[in-house]
C-alpha cells in the first residue's frame, strides 16, 4: 500500500516482484479532485472503492461513468490507516537526533506490547462482534466458510449473513472465525518482548569512525509535527459544502455544478442575455441616472460652500470699514 510514488512503484517491481501493489484512495483522491472537482464524484469514488462483490463493483463504475466519463478510469483503490496511525504517535521522537528517536520508538513499542498483551489475558472469550450490510440477498456456504458478499473472506469474521446461517445450523459462530483472532495467534505477534536496557551512558563504546551531524537548516515560521491534512478529511465537509455553498452554472443555469463539468446543452442566447427594453419618453435611463454622492464627496462640498460664505463676510466687512 503506498501513495502512488514513482520510486515506491520501481522499488516494488524490482524487490519484490511477485507482491500484489494497490494505492491509498485518500492520497488518490488529491490528485483525482483537481481534475474532477465535485461532491458527486467524491460520493462515487469512495463508493467504489468500498464496493466488496464484482457485481457491485461494476454497478458502481457503470454510475460513474453515466455521470462523468472522463472520471470512469478511477477505481480499483483501498485505503490504509497503520502508518498514519503510527505517525501520529512518533510526532516527539520524529524531531530528535537518530539515536534519540529510535530509543523513543523502542520505549514505545516495549510498553504497547506488555499493555496489549495484559489486555488479552483479561479477555476470556475467542471472537468480535461482525456486522454485516443489510437489504440484499447473498448465499452462504458453511462448509467452506465463503459467502457471496465476500466481506467474510475479506475480513475473516463471519459477516451478518453467515452468522444466521451458523444459528439456523445450531453451530456457534465464534468457532468460525480466522485463525488470527484467536487468543493464541494474538500472543505469538506480541511474543517478542523488547527487554528493558540501560541508559547511553553505561552503552558499550564502538570502534566505528564517528560521524558529523549534517548542518541543520533552519526553515521559516514554526515548525509542524502534525500532517498537514486536507480540507476533505474534515468529518463535516461535506455537510459544510451542501449547507454554505449553492453552486450555479452560467452555462446553462443549473444548481451542483460549474461550466467547466456542465454536460447540459448552454441556454439560448434569448436566455443569457436580458431583454434590453428602451426607457420611457421622459425618464431617464439607468446610464443617464446619477449616483448619490458620497460621505466624502459630501464634506467637500459642506466645505467648499462654508469657506464661499466666509470670504463673502470678509468682503463685506472690509468694504463696510
Amino acid at each position: 500500500m503506498s501513495d502512488q510514488q514513482k520510486g515506491l512503484d520501481r522499488a516494488l517491481a524490482e524487490v519484490l516482484p511477485n507482491s500484489e501493489h494497490r494505492y491509498c484512495v485518500q492520497h488518490m483522491y488529491r490528485n483525482f479532485k483537481k481534475k474532477h472537482p465535485g461532491l458527486g464524484l467524491k460520493d462515487r469514488l469512495w463508493h467504489i472503492a468500498s464496493t466488496t462483490t464484482v457485481e457491485h463493483f461494476n454497478q458502481a463504475l457503470d454510475d460513474l461513468e453515466a455521470y462523468d466519463q472522463e472520471a470512469h478510469a478511477w477505481c480499483d483503490m483501498l485505503v490504509n490507516n497503520l502508518c498514519e496511525s503510527f505517525n501520529a504517535h512518533i510526532l516527539e521522537a520524529r524531531d530528535q537526533p537518530i539515536i534519540s528517536m529510535m530509543e523513543a520508538i523502542r520505549e514505545y513499542l516495549m510498553e504497547r506490547i506488555q499493555k496489549r498483551r495484559a489486555a488479552m489475558e483479561k479477555y476470556k472469550l475467542d471472537g468480535y462482534q461482525a456486522k454485516g450490510p443489510r437489504g440484499a440477498q447473498f448465499a452462504v456456504d458453511l462448509d467452506k466458510n465463503e459467502c457471496t458478499c465476500n466481506l467474510w473472506a475479506l475480513s475473516g469474521i463471519p459477516c451478518s449473513h453467515a452468522i444466521a446461517a451458523l444459528h439456523r445450523a445450531k453451530k456457534d459462530p465464534y468457532k468460525m472465525l480466522a485463525n488470527c483472532y484467536h487468543r493464541e495467534v494474538f500472543f505469538t505477534i506480541y511474543d517478542n518482548v523488547l527487554q528493558p536496557i540501560n541508559g547511553d551512558i553505561q552503552w558499550p563504546q564502538s570502534d566505528m569512525l564517528e560521524l558529523d551531524p549534517p548542518a541543520s537548516v533552519t526553515q521559516p515560521g514554526r515548525p509542524k509535527k502534525a500532517r498537514k491534512r486536507d480540507v476533505t478529511e474534515g468529518k463535516d465537509h461535506g455537510k459544510r459544502l451542501r449547507k454554505r455553498v449553492v453552486i450555479h452554472c452560467r452555462k446553462c443555469g443549473g444548481i451542483g455544478h460549474n461550466a467547466k463539468t456542465c454536460k447540459n446543452p448552454p441556454k439560448s442566447s434569448t436566455e443569457q442575455q436580458p431583454s434590453q427594453e428602451p426607457a420611457p419618453t421622459g425618464q431617464p435611463s439607468q446610464q443617464q441616472q446619477h449616483e448619490a454622492p458620497t460621505k466624502r464627496q459630501r464634506v467637500c462640498l459642506h466645505f467648499i460652500i462654508t469657506f464661499s460664505l466666509f470670504v463673502t463676510f470678509f468682503c463685506d466687512l472690509k468694504c463696510f470699514l
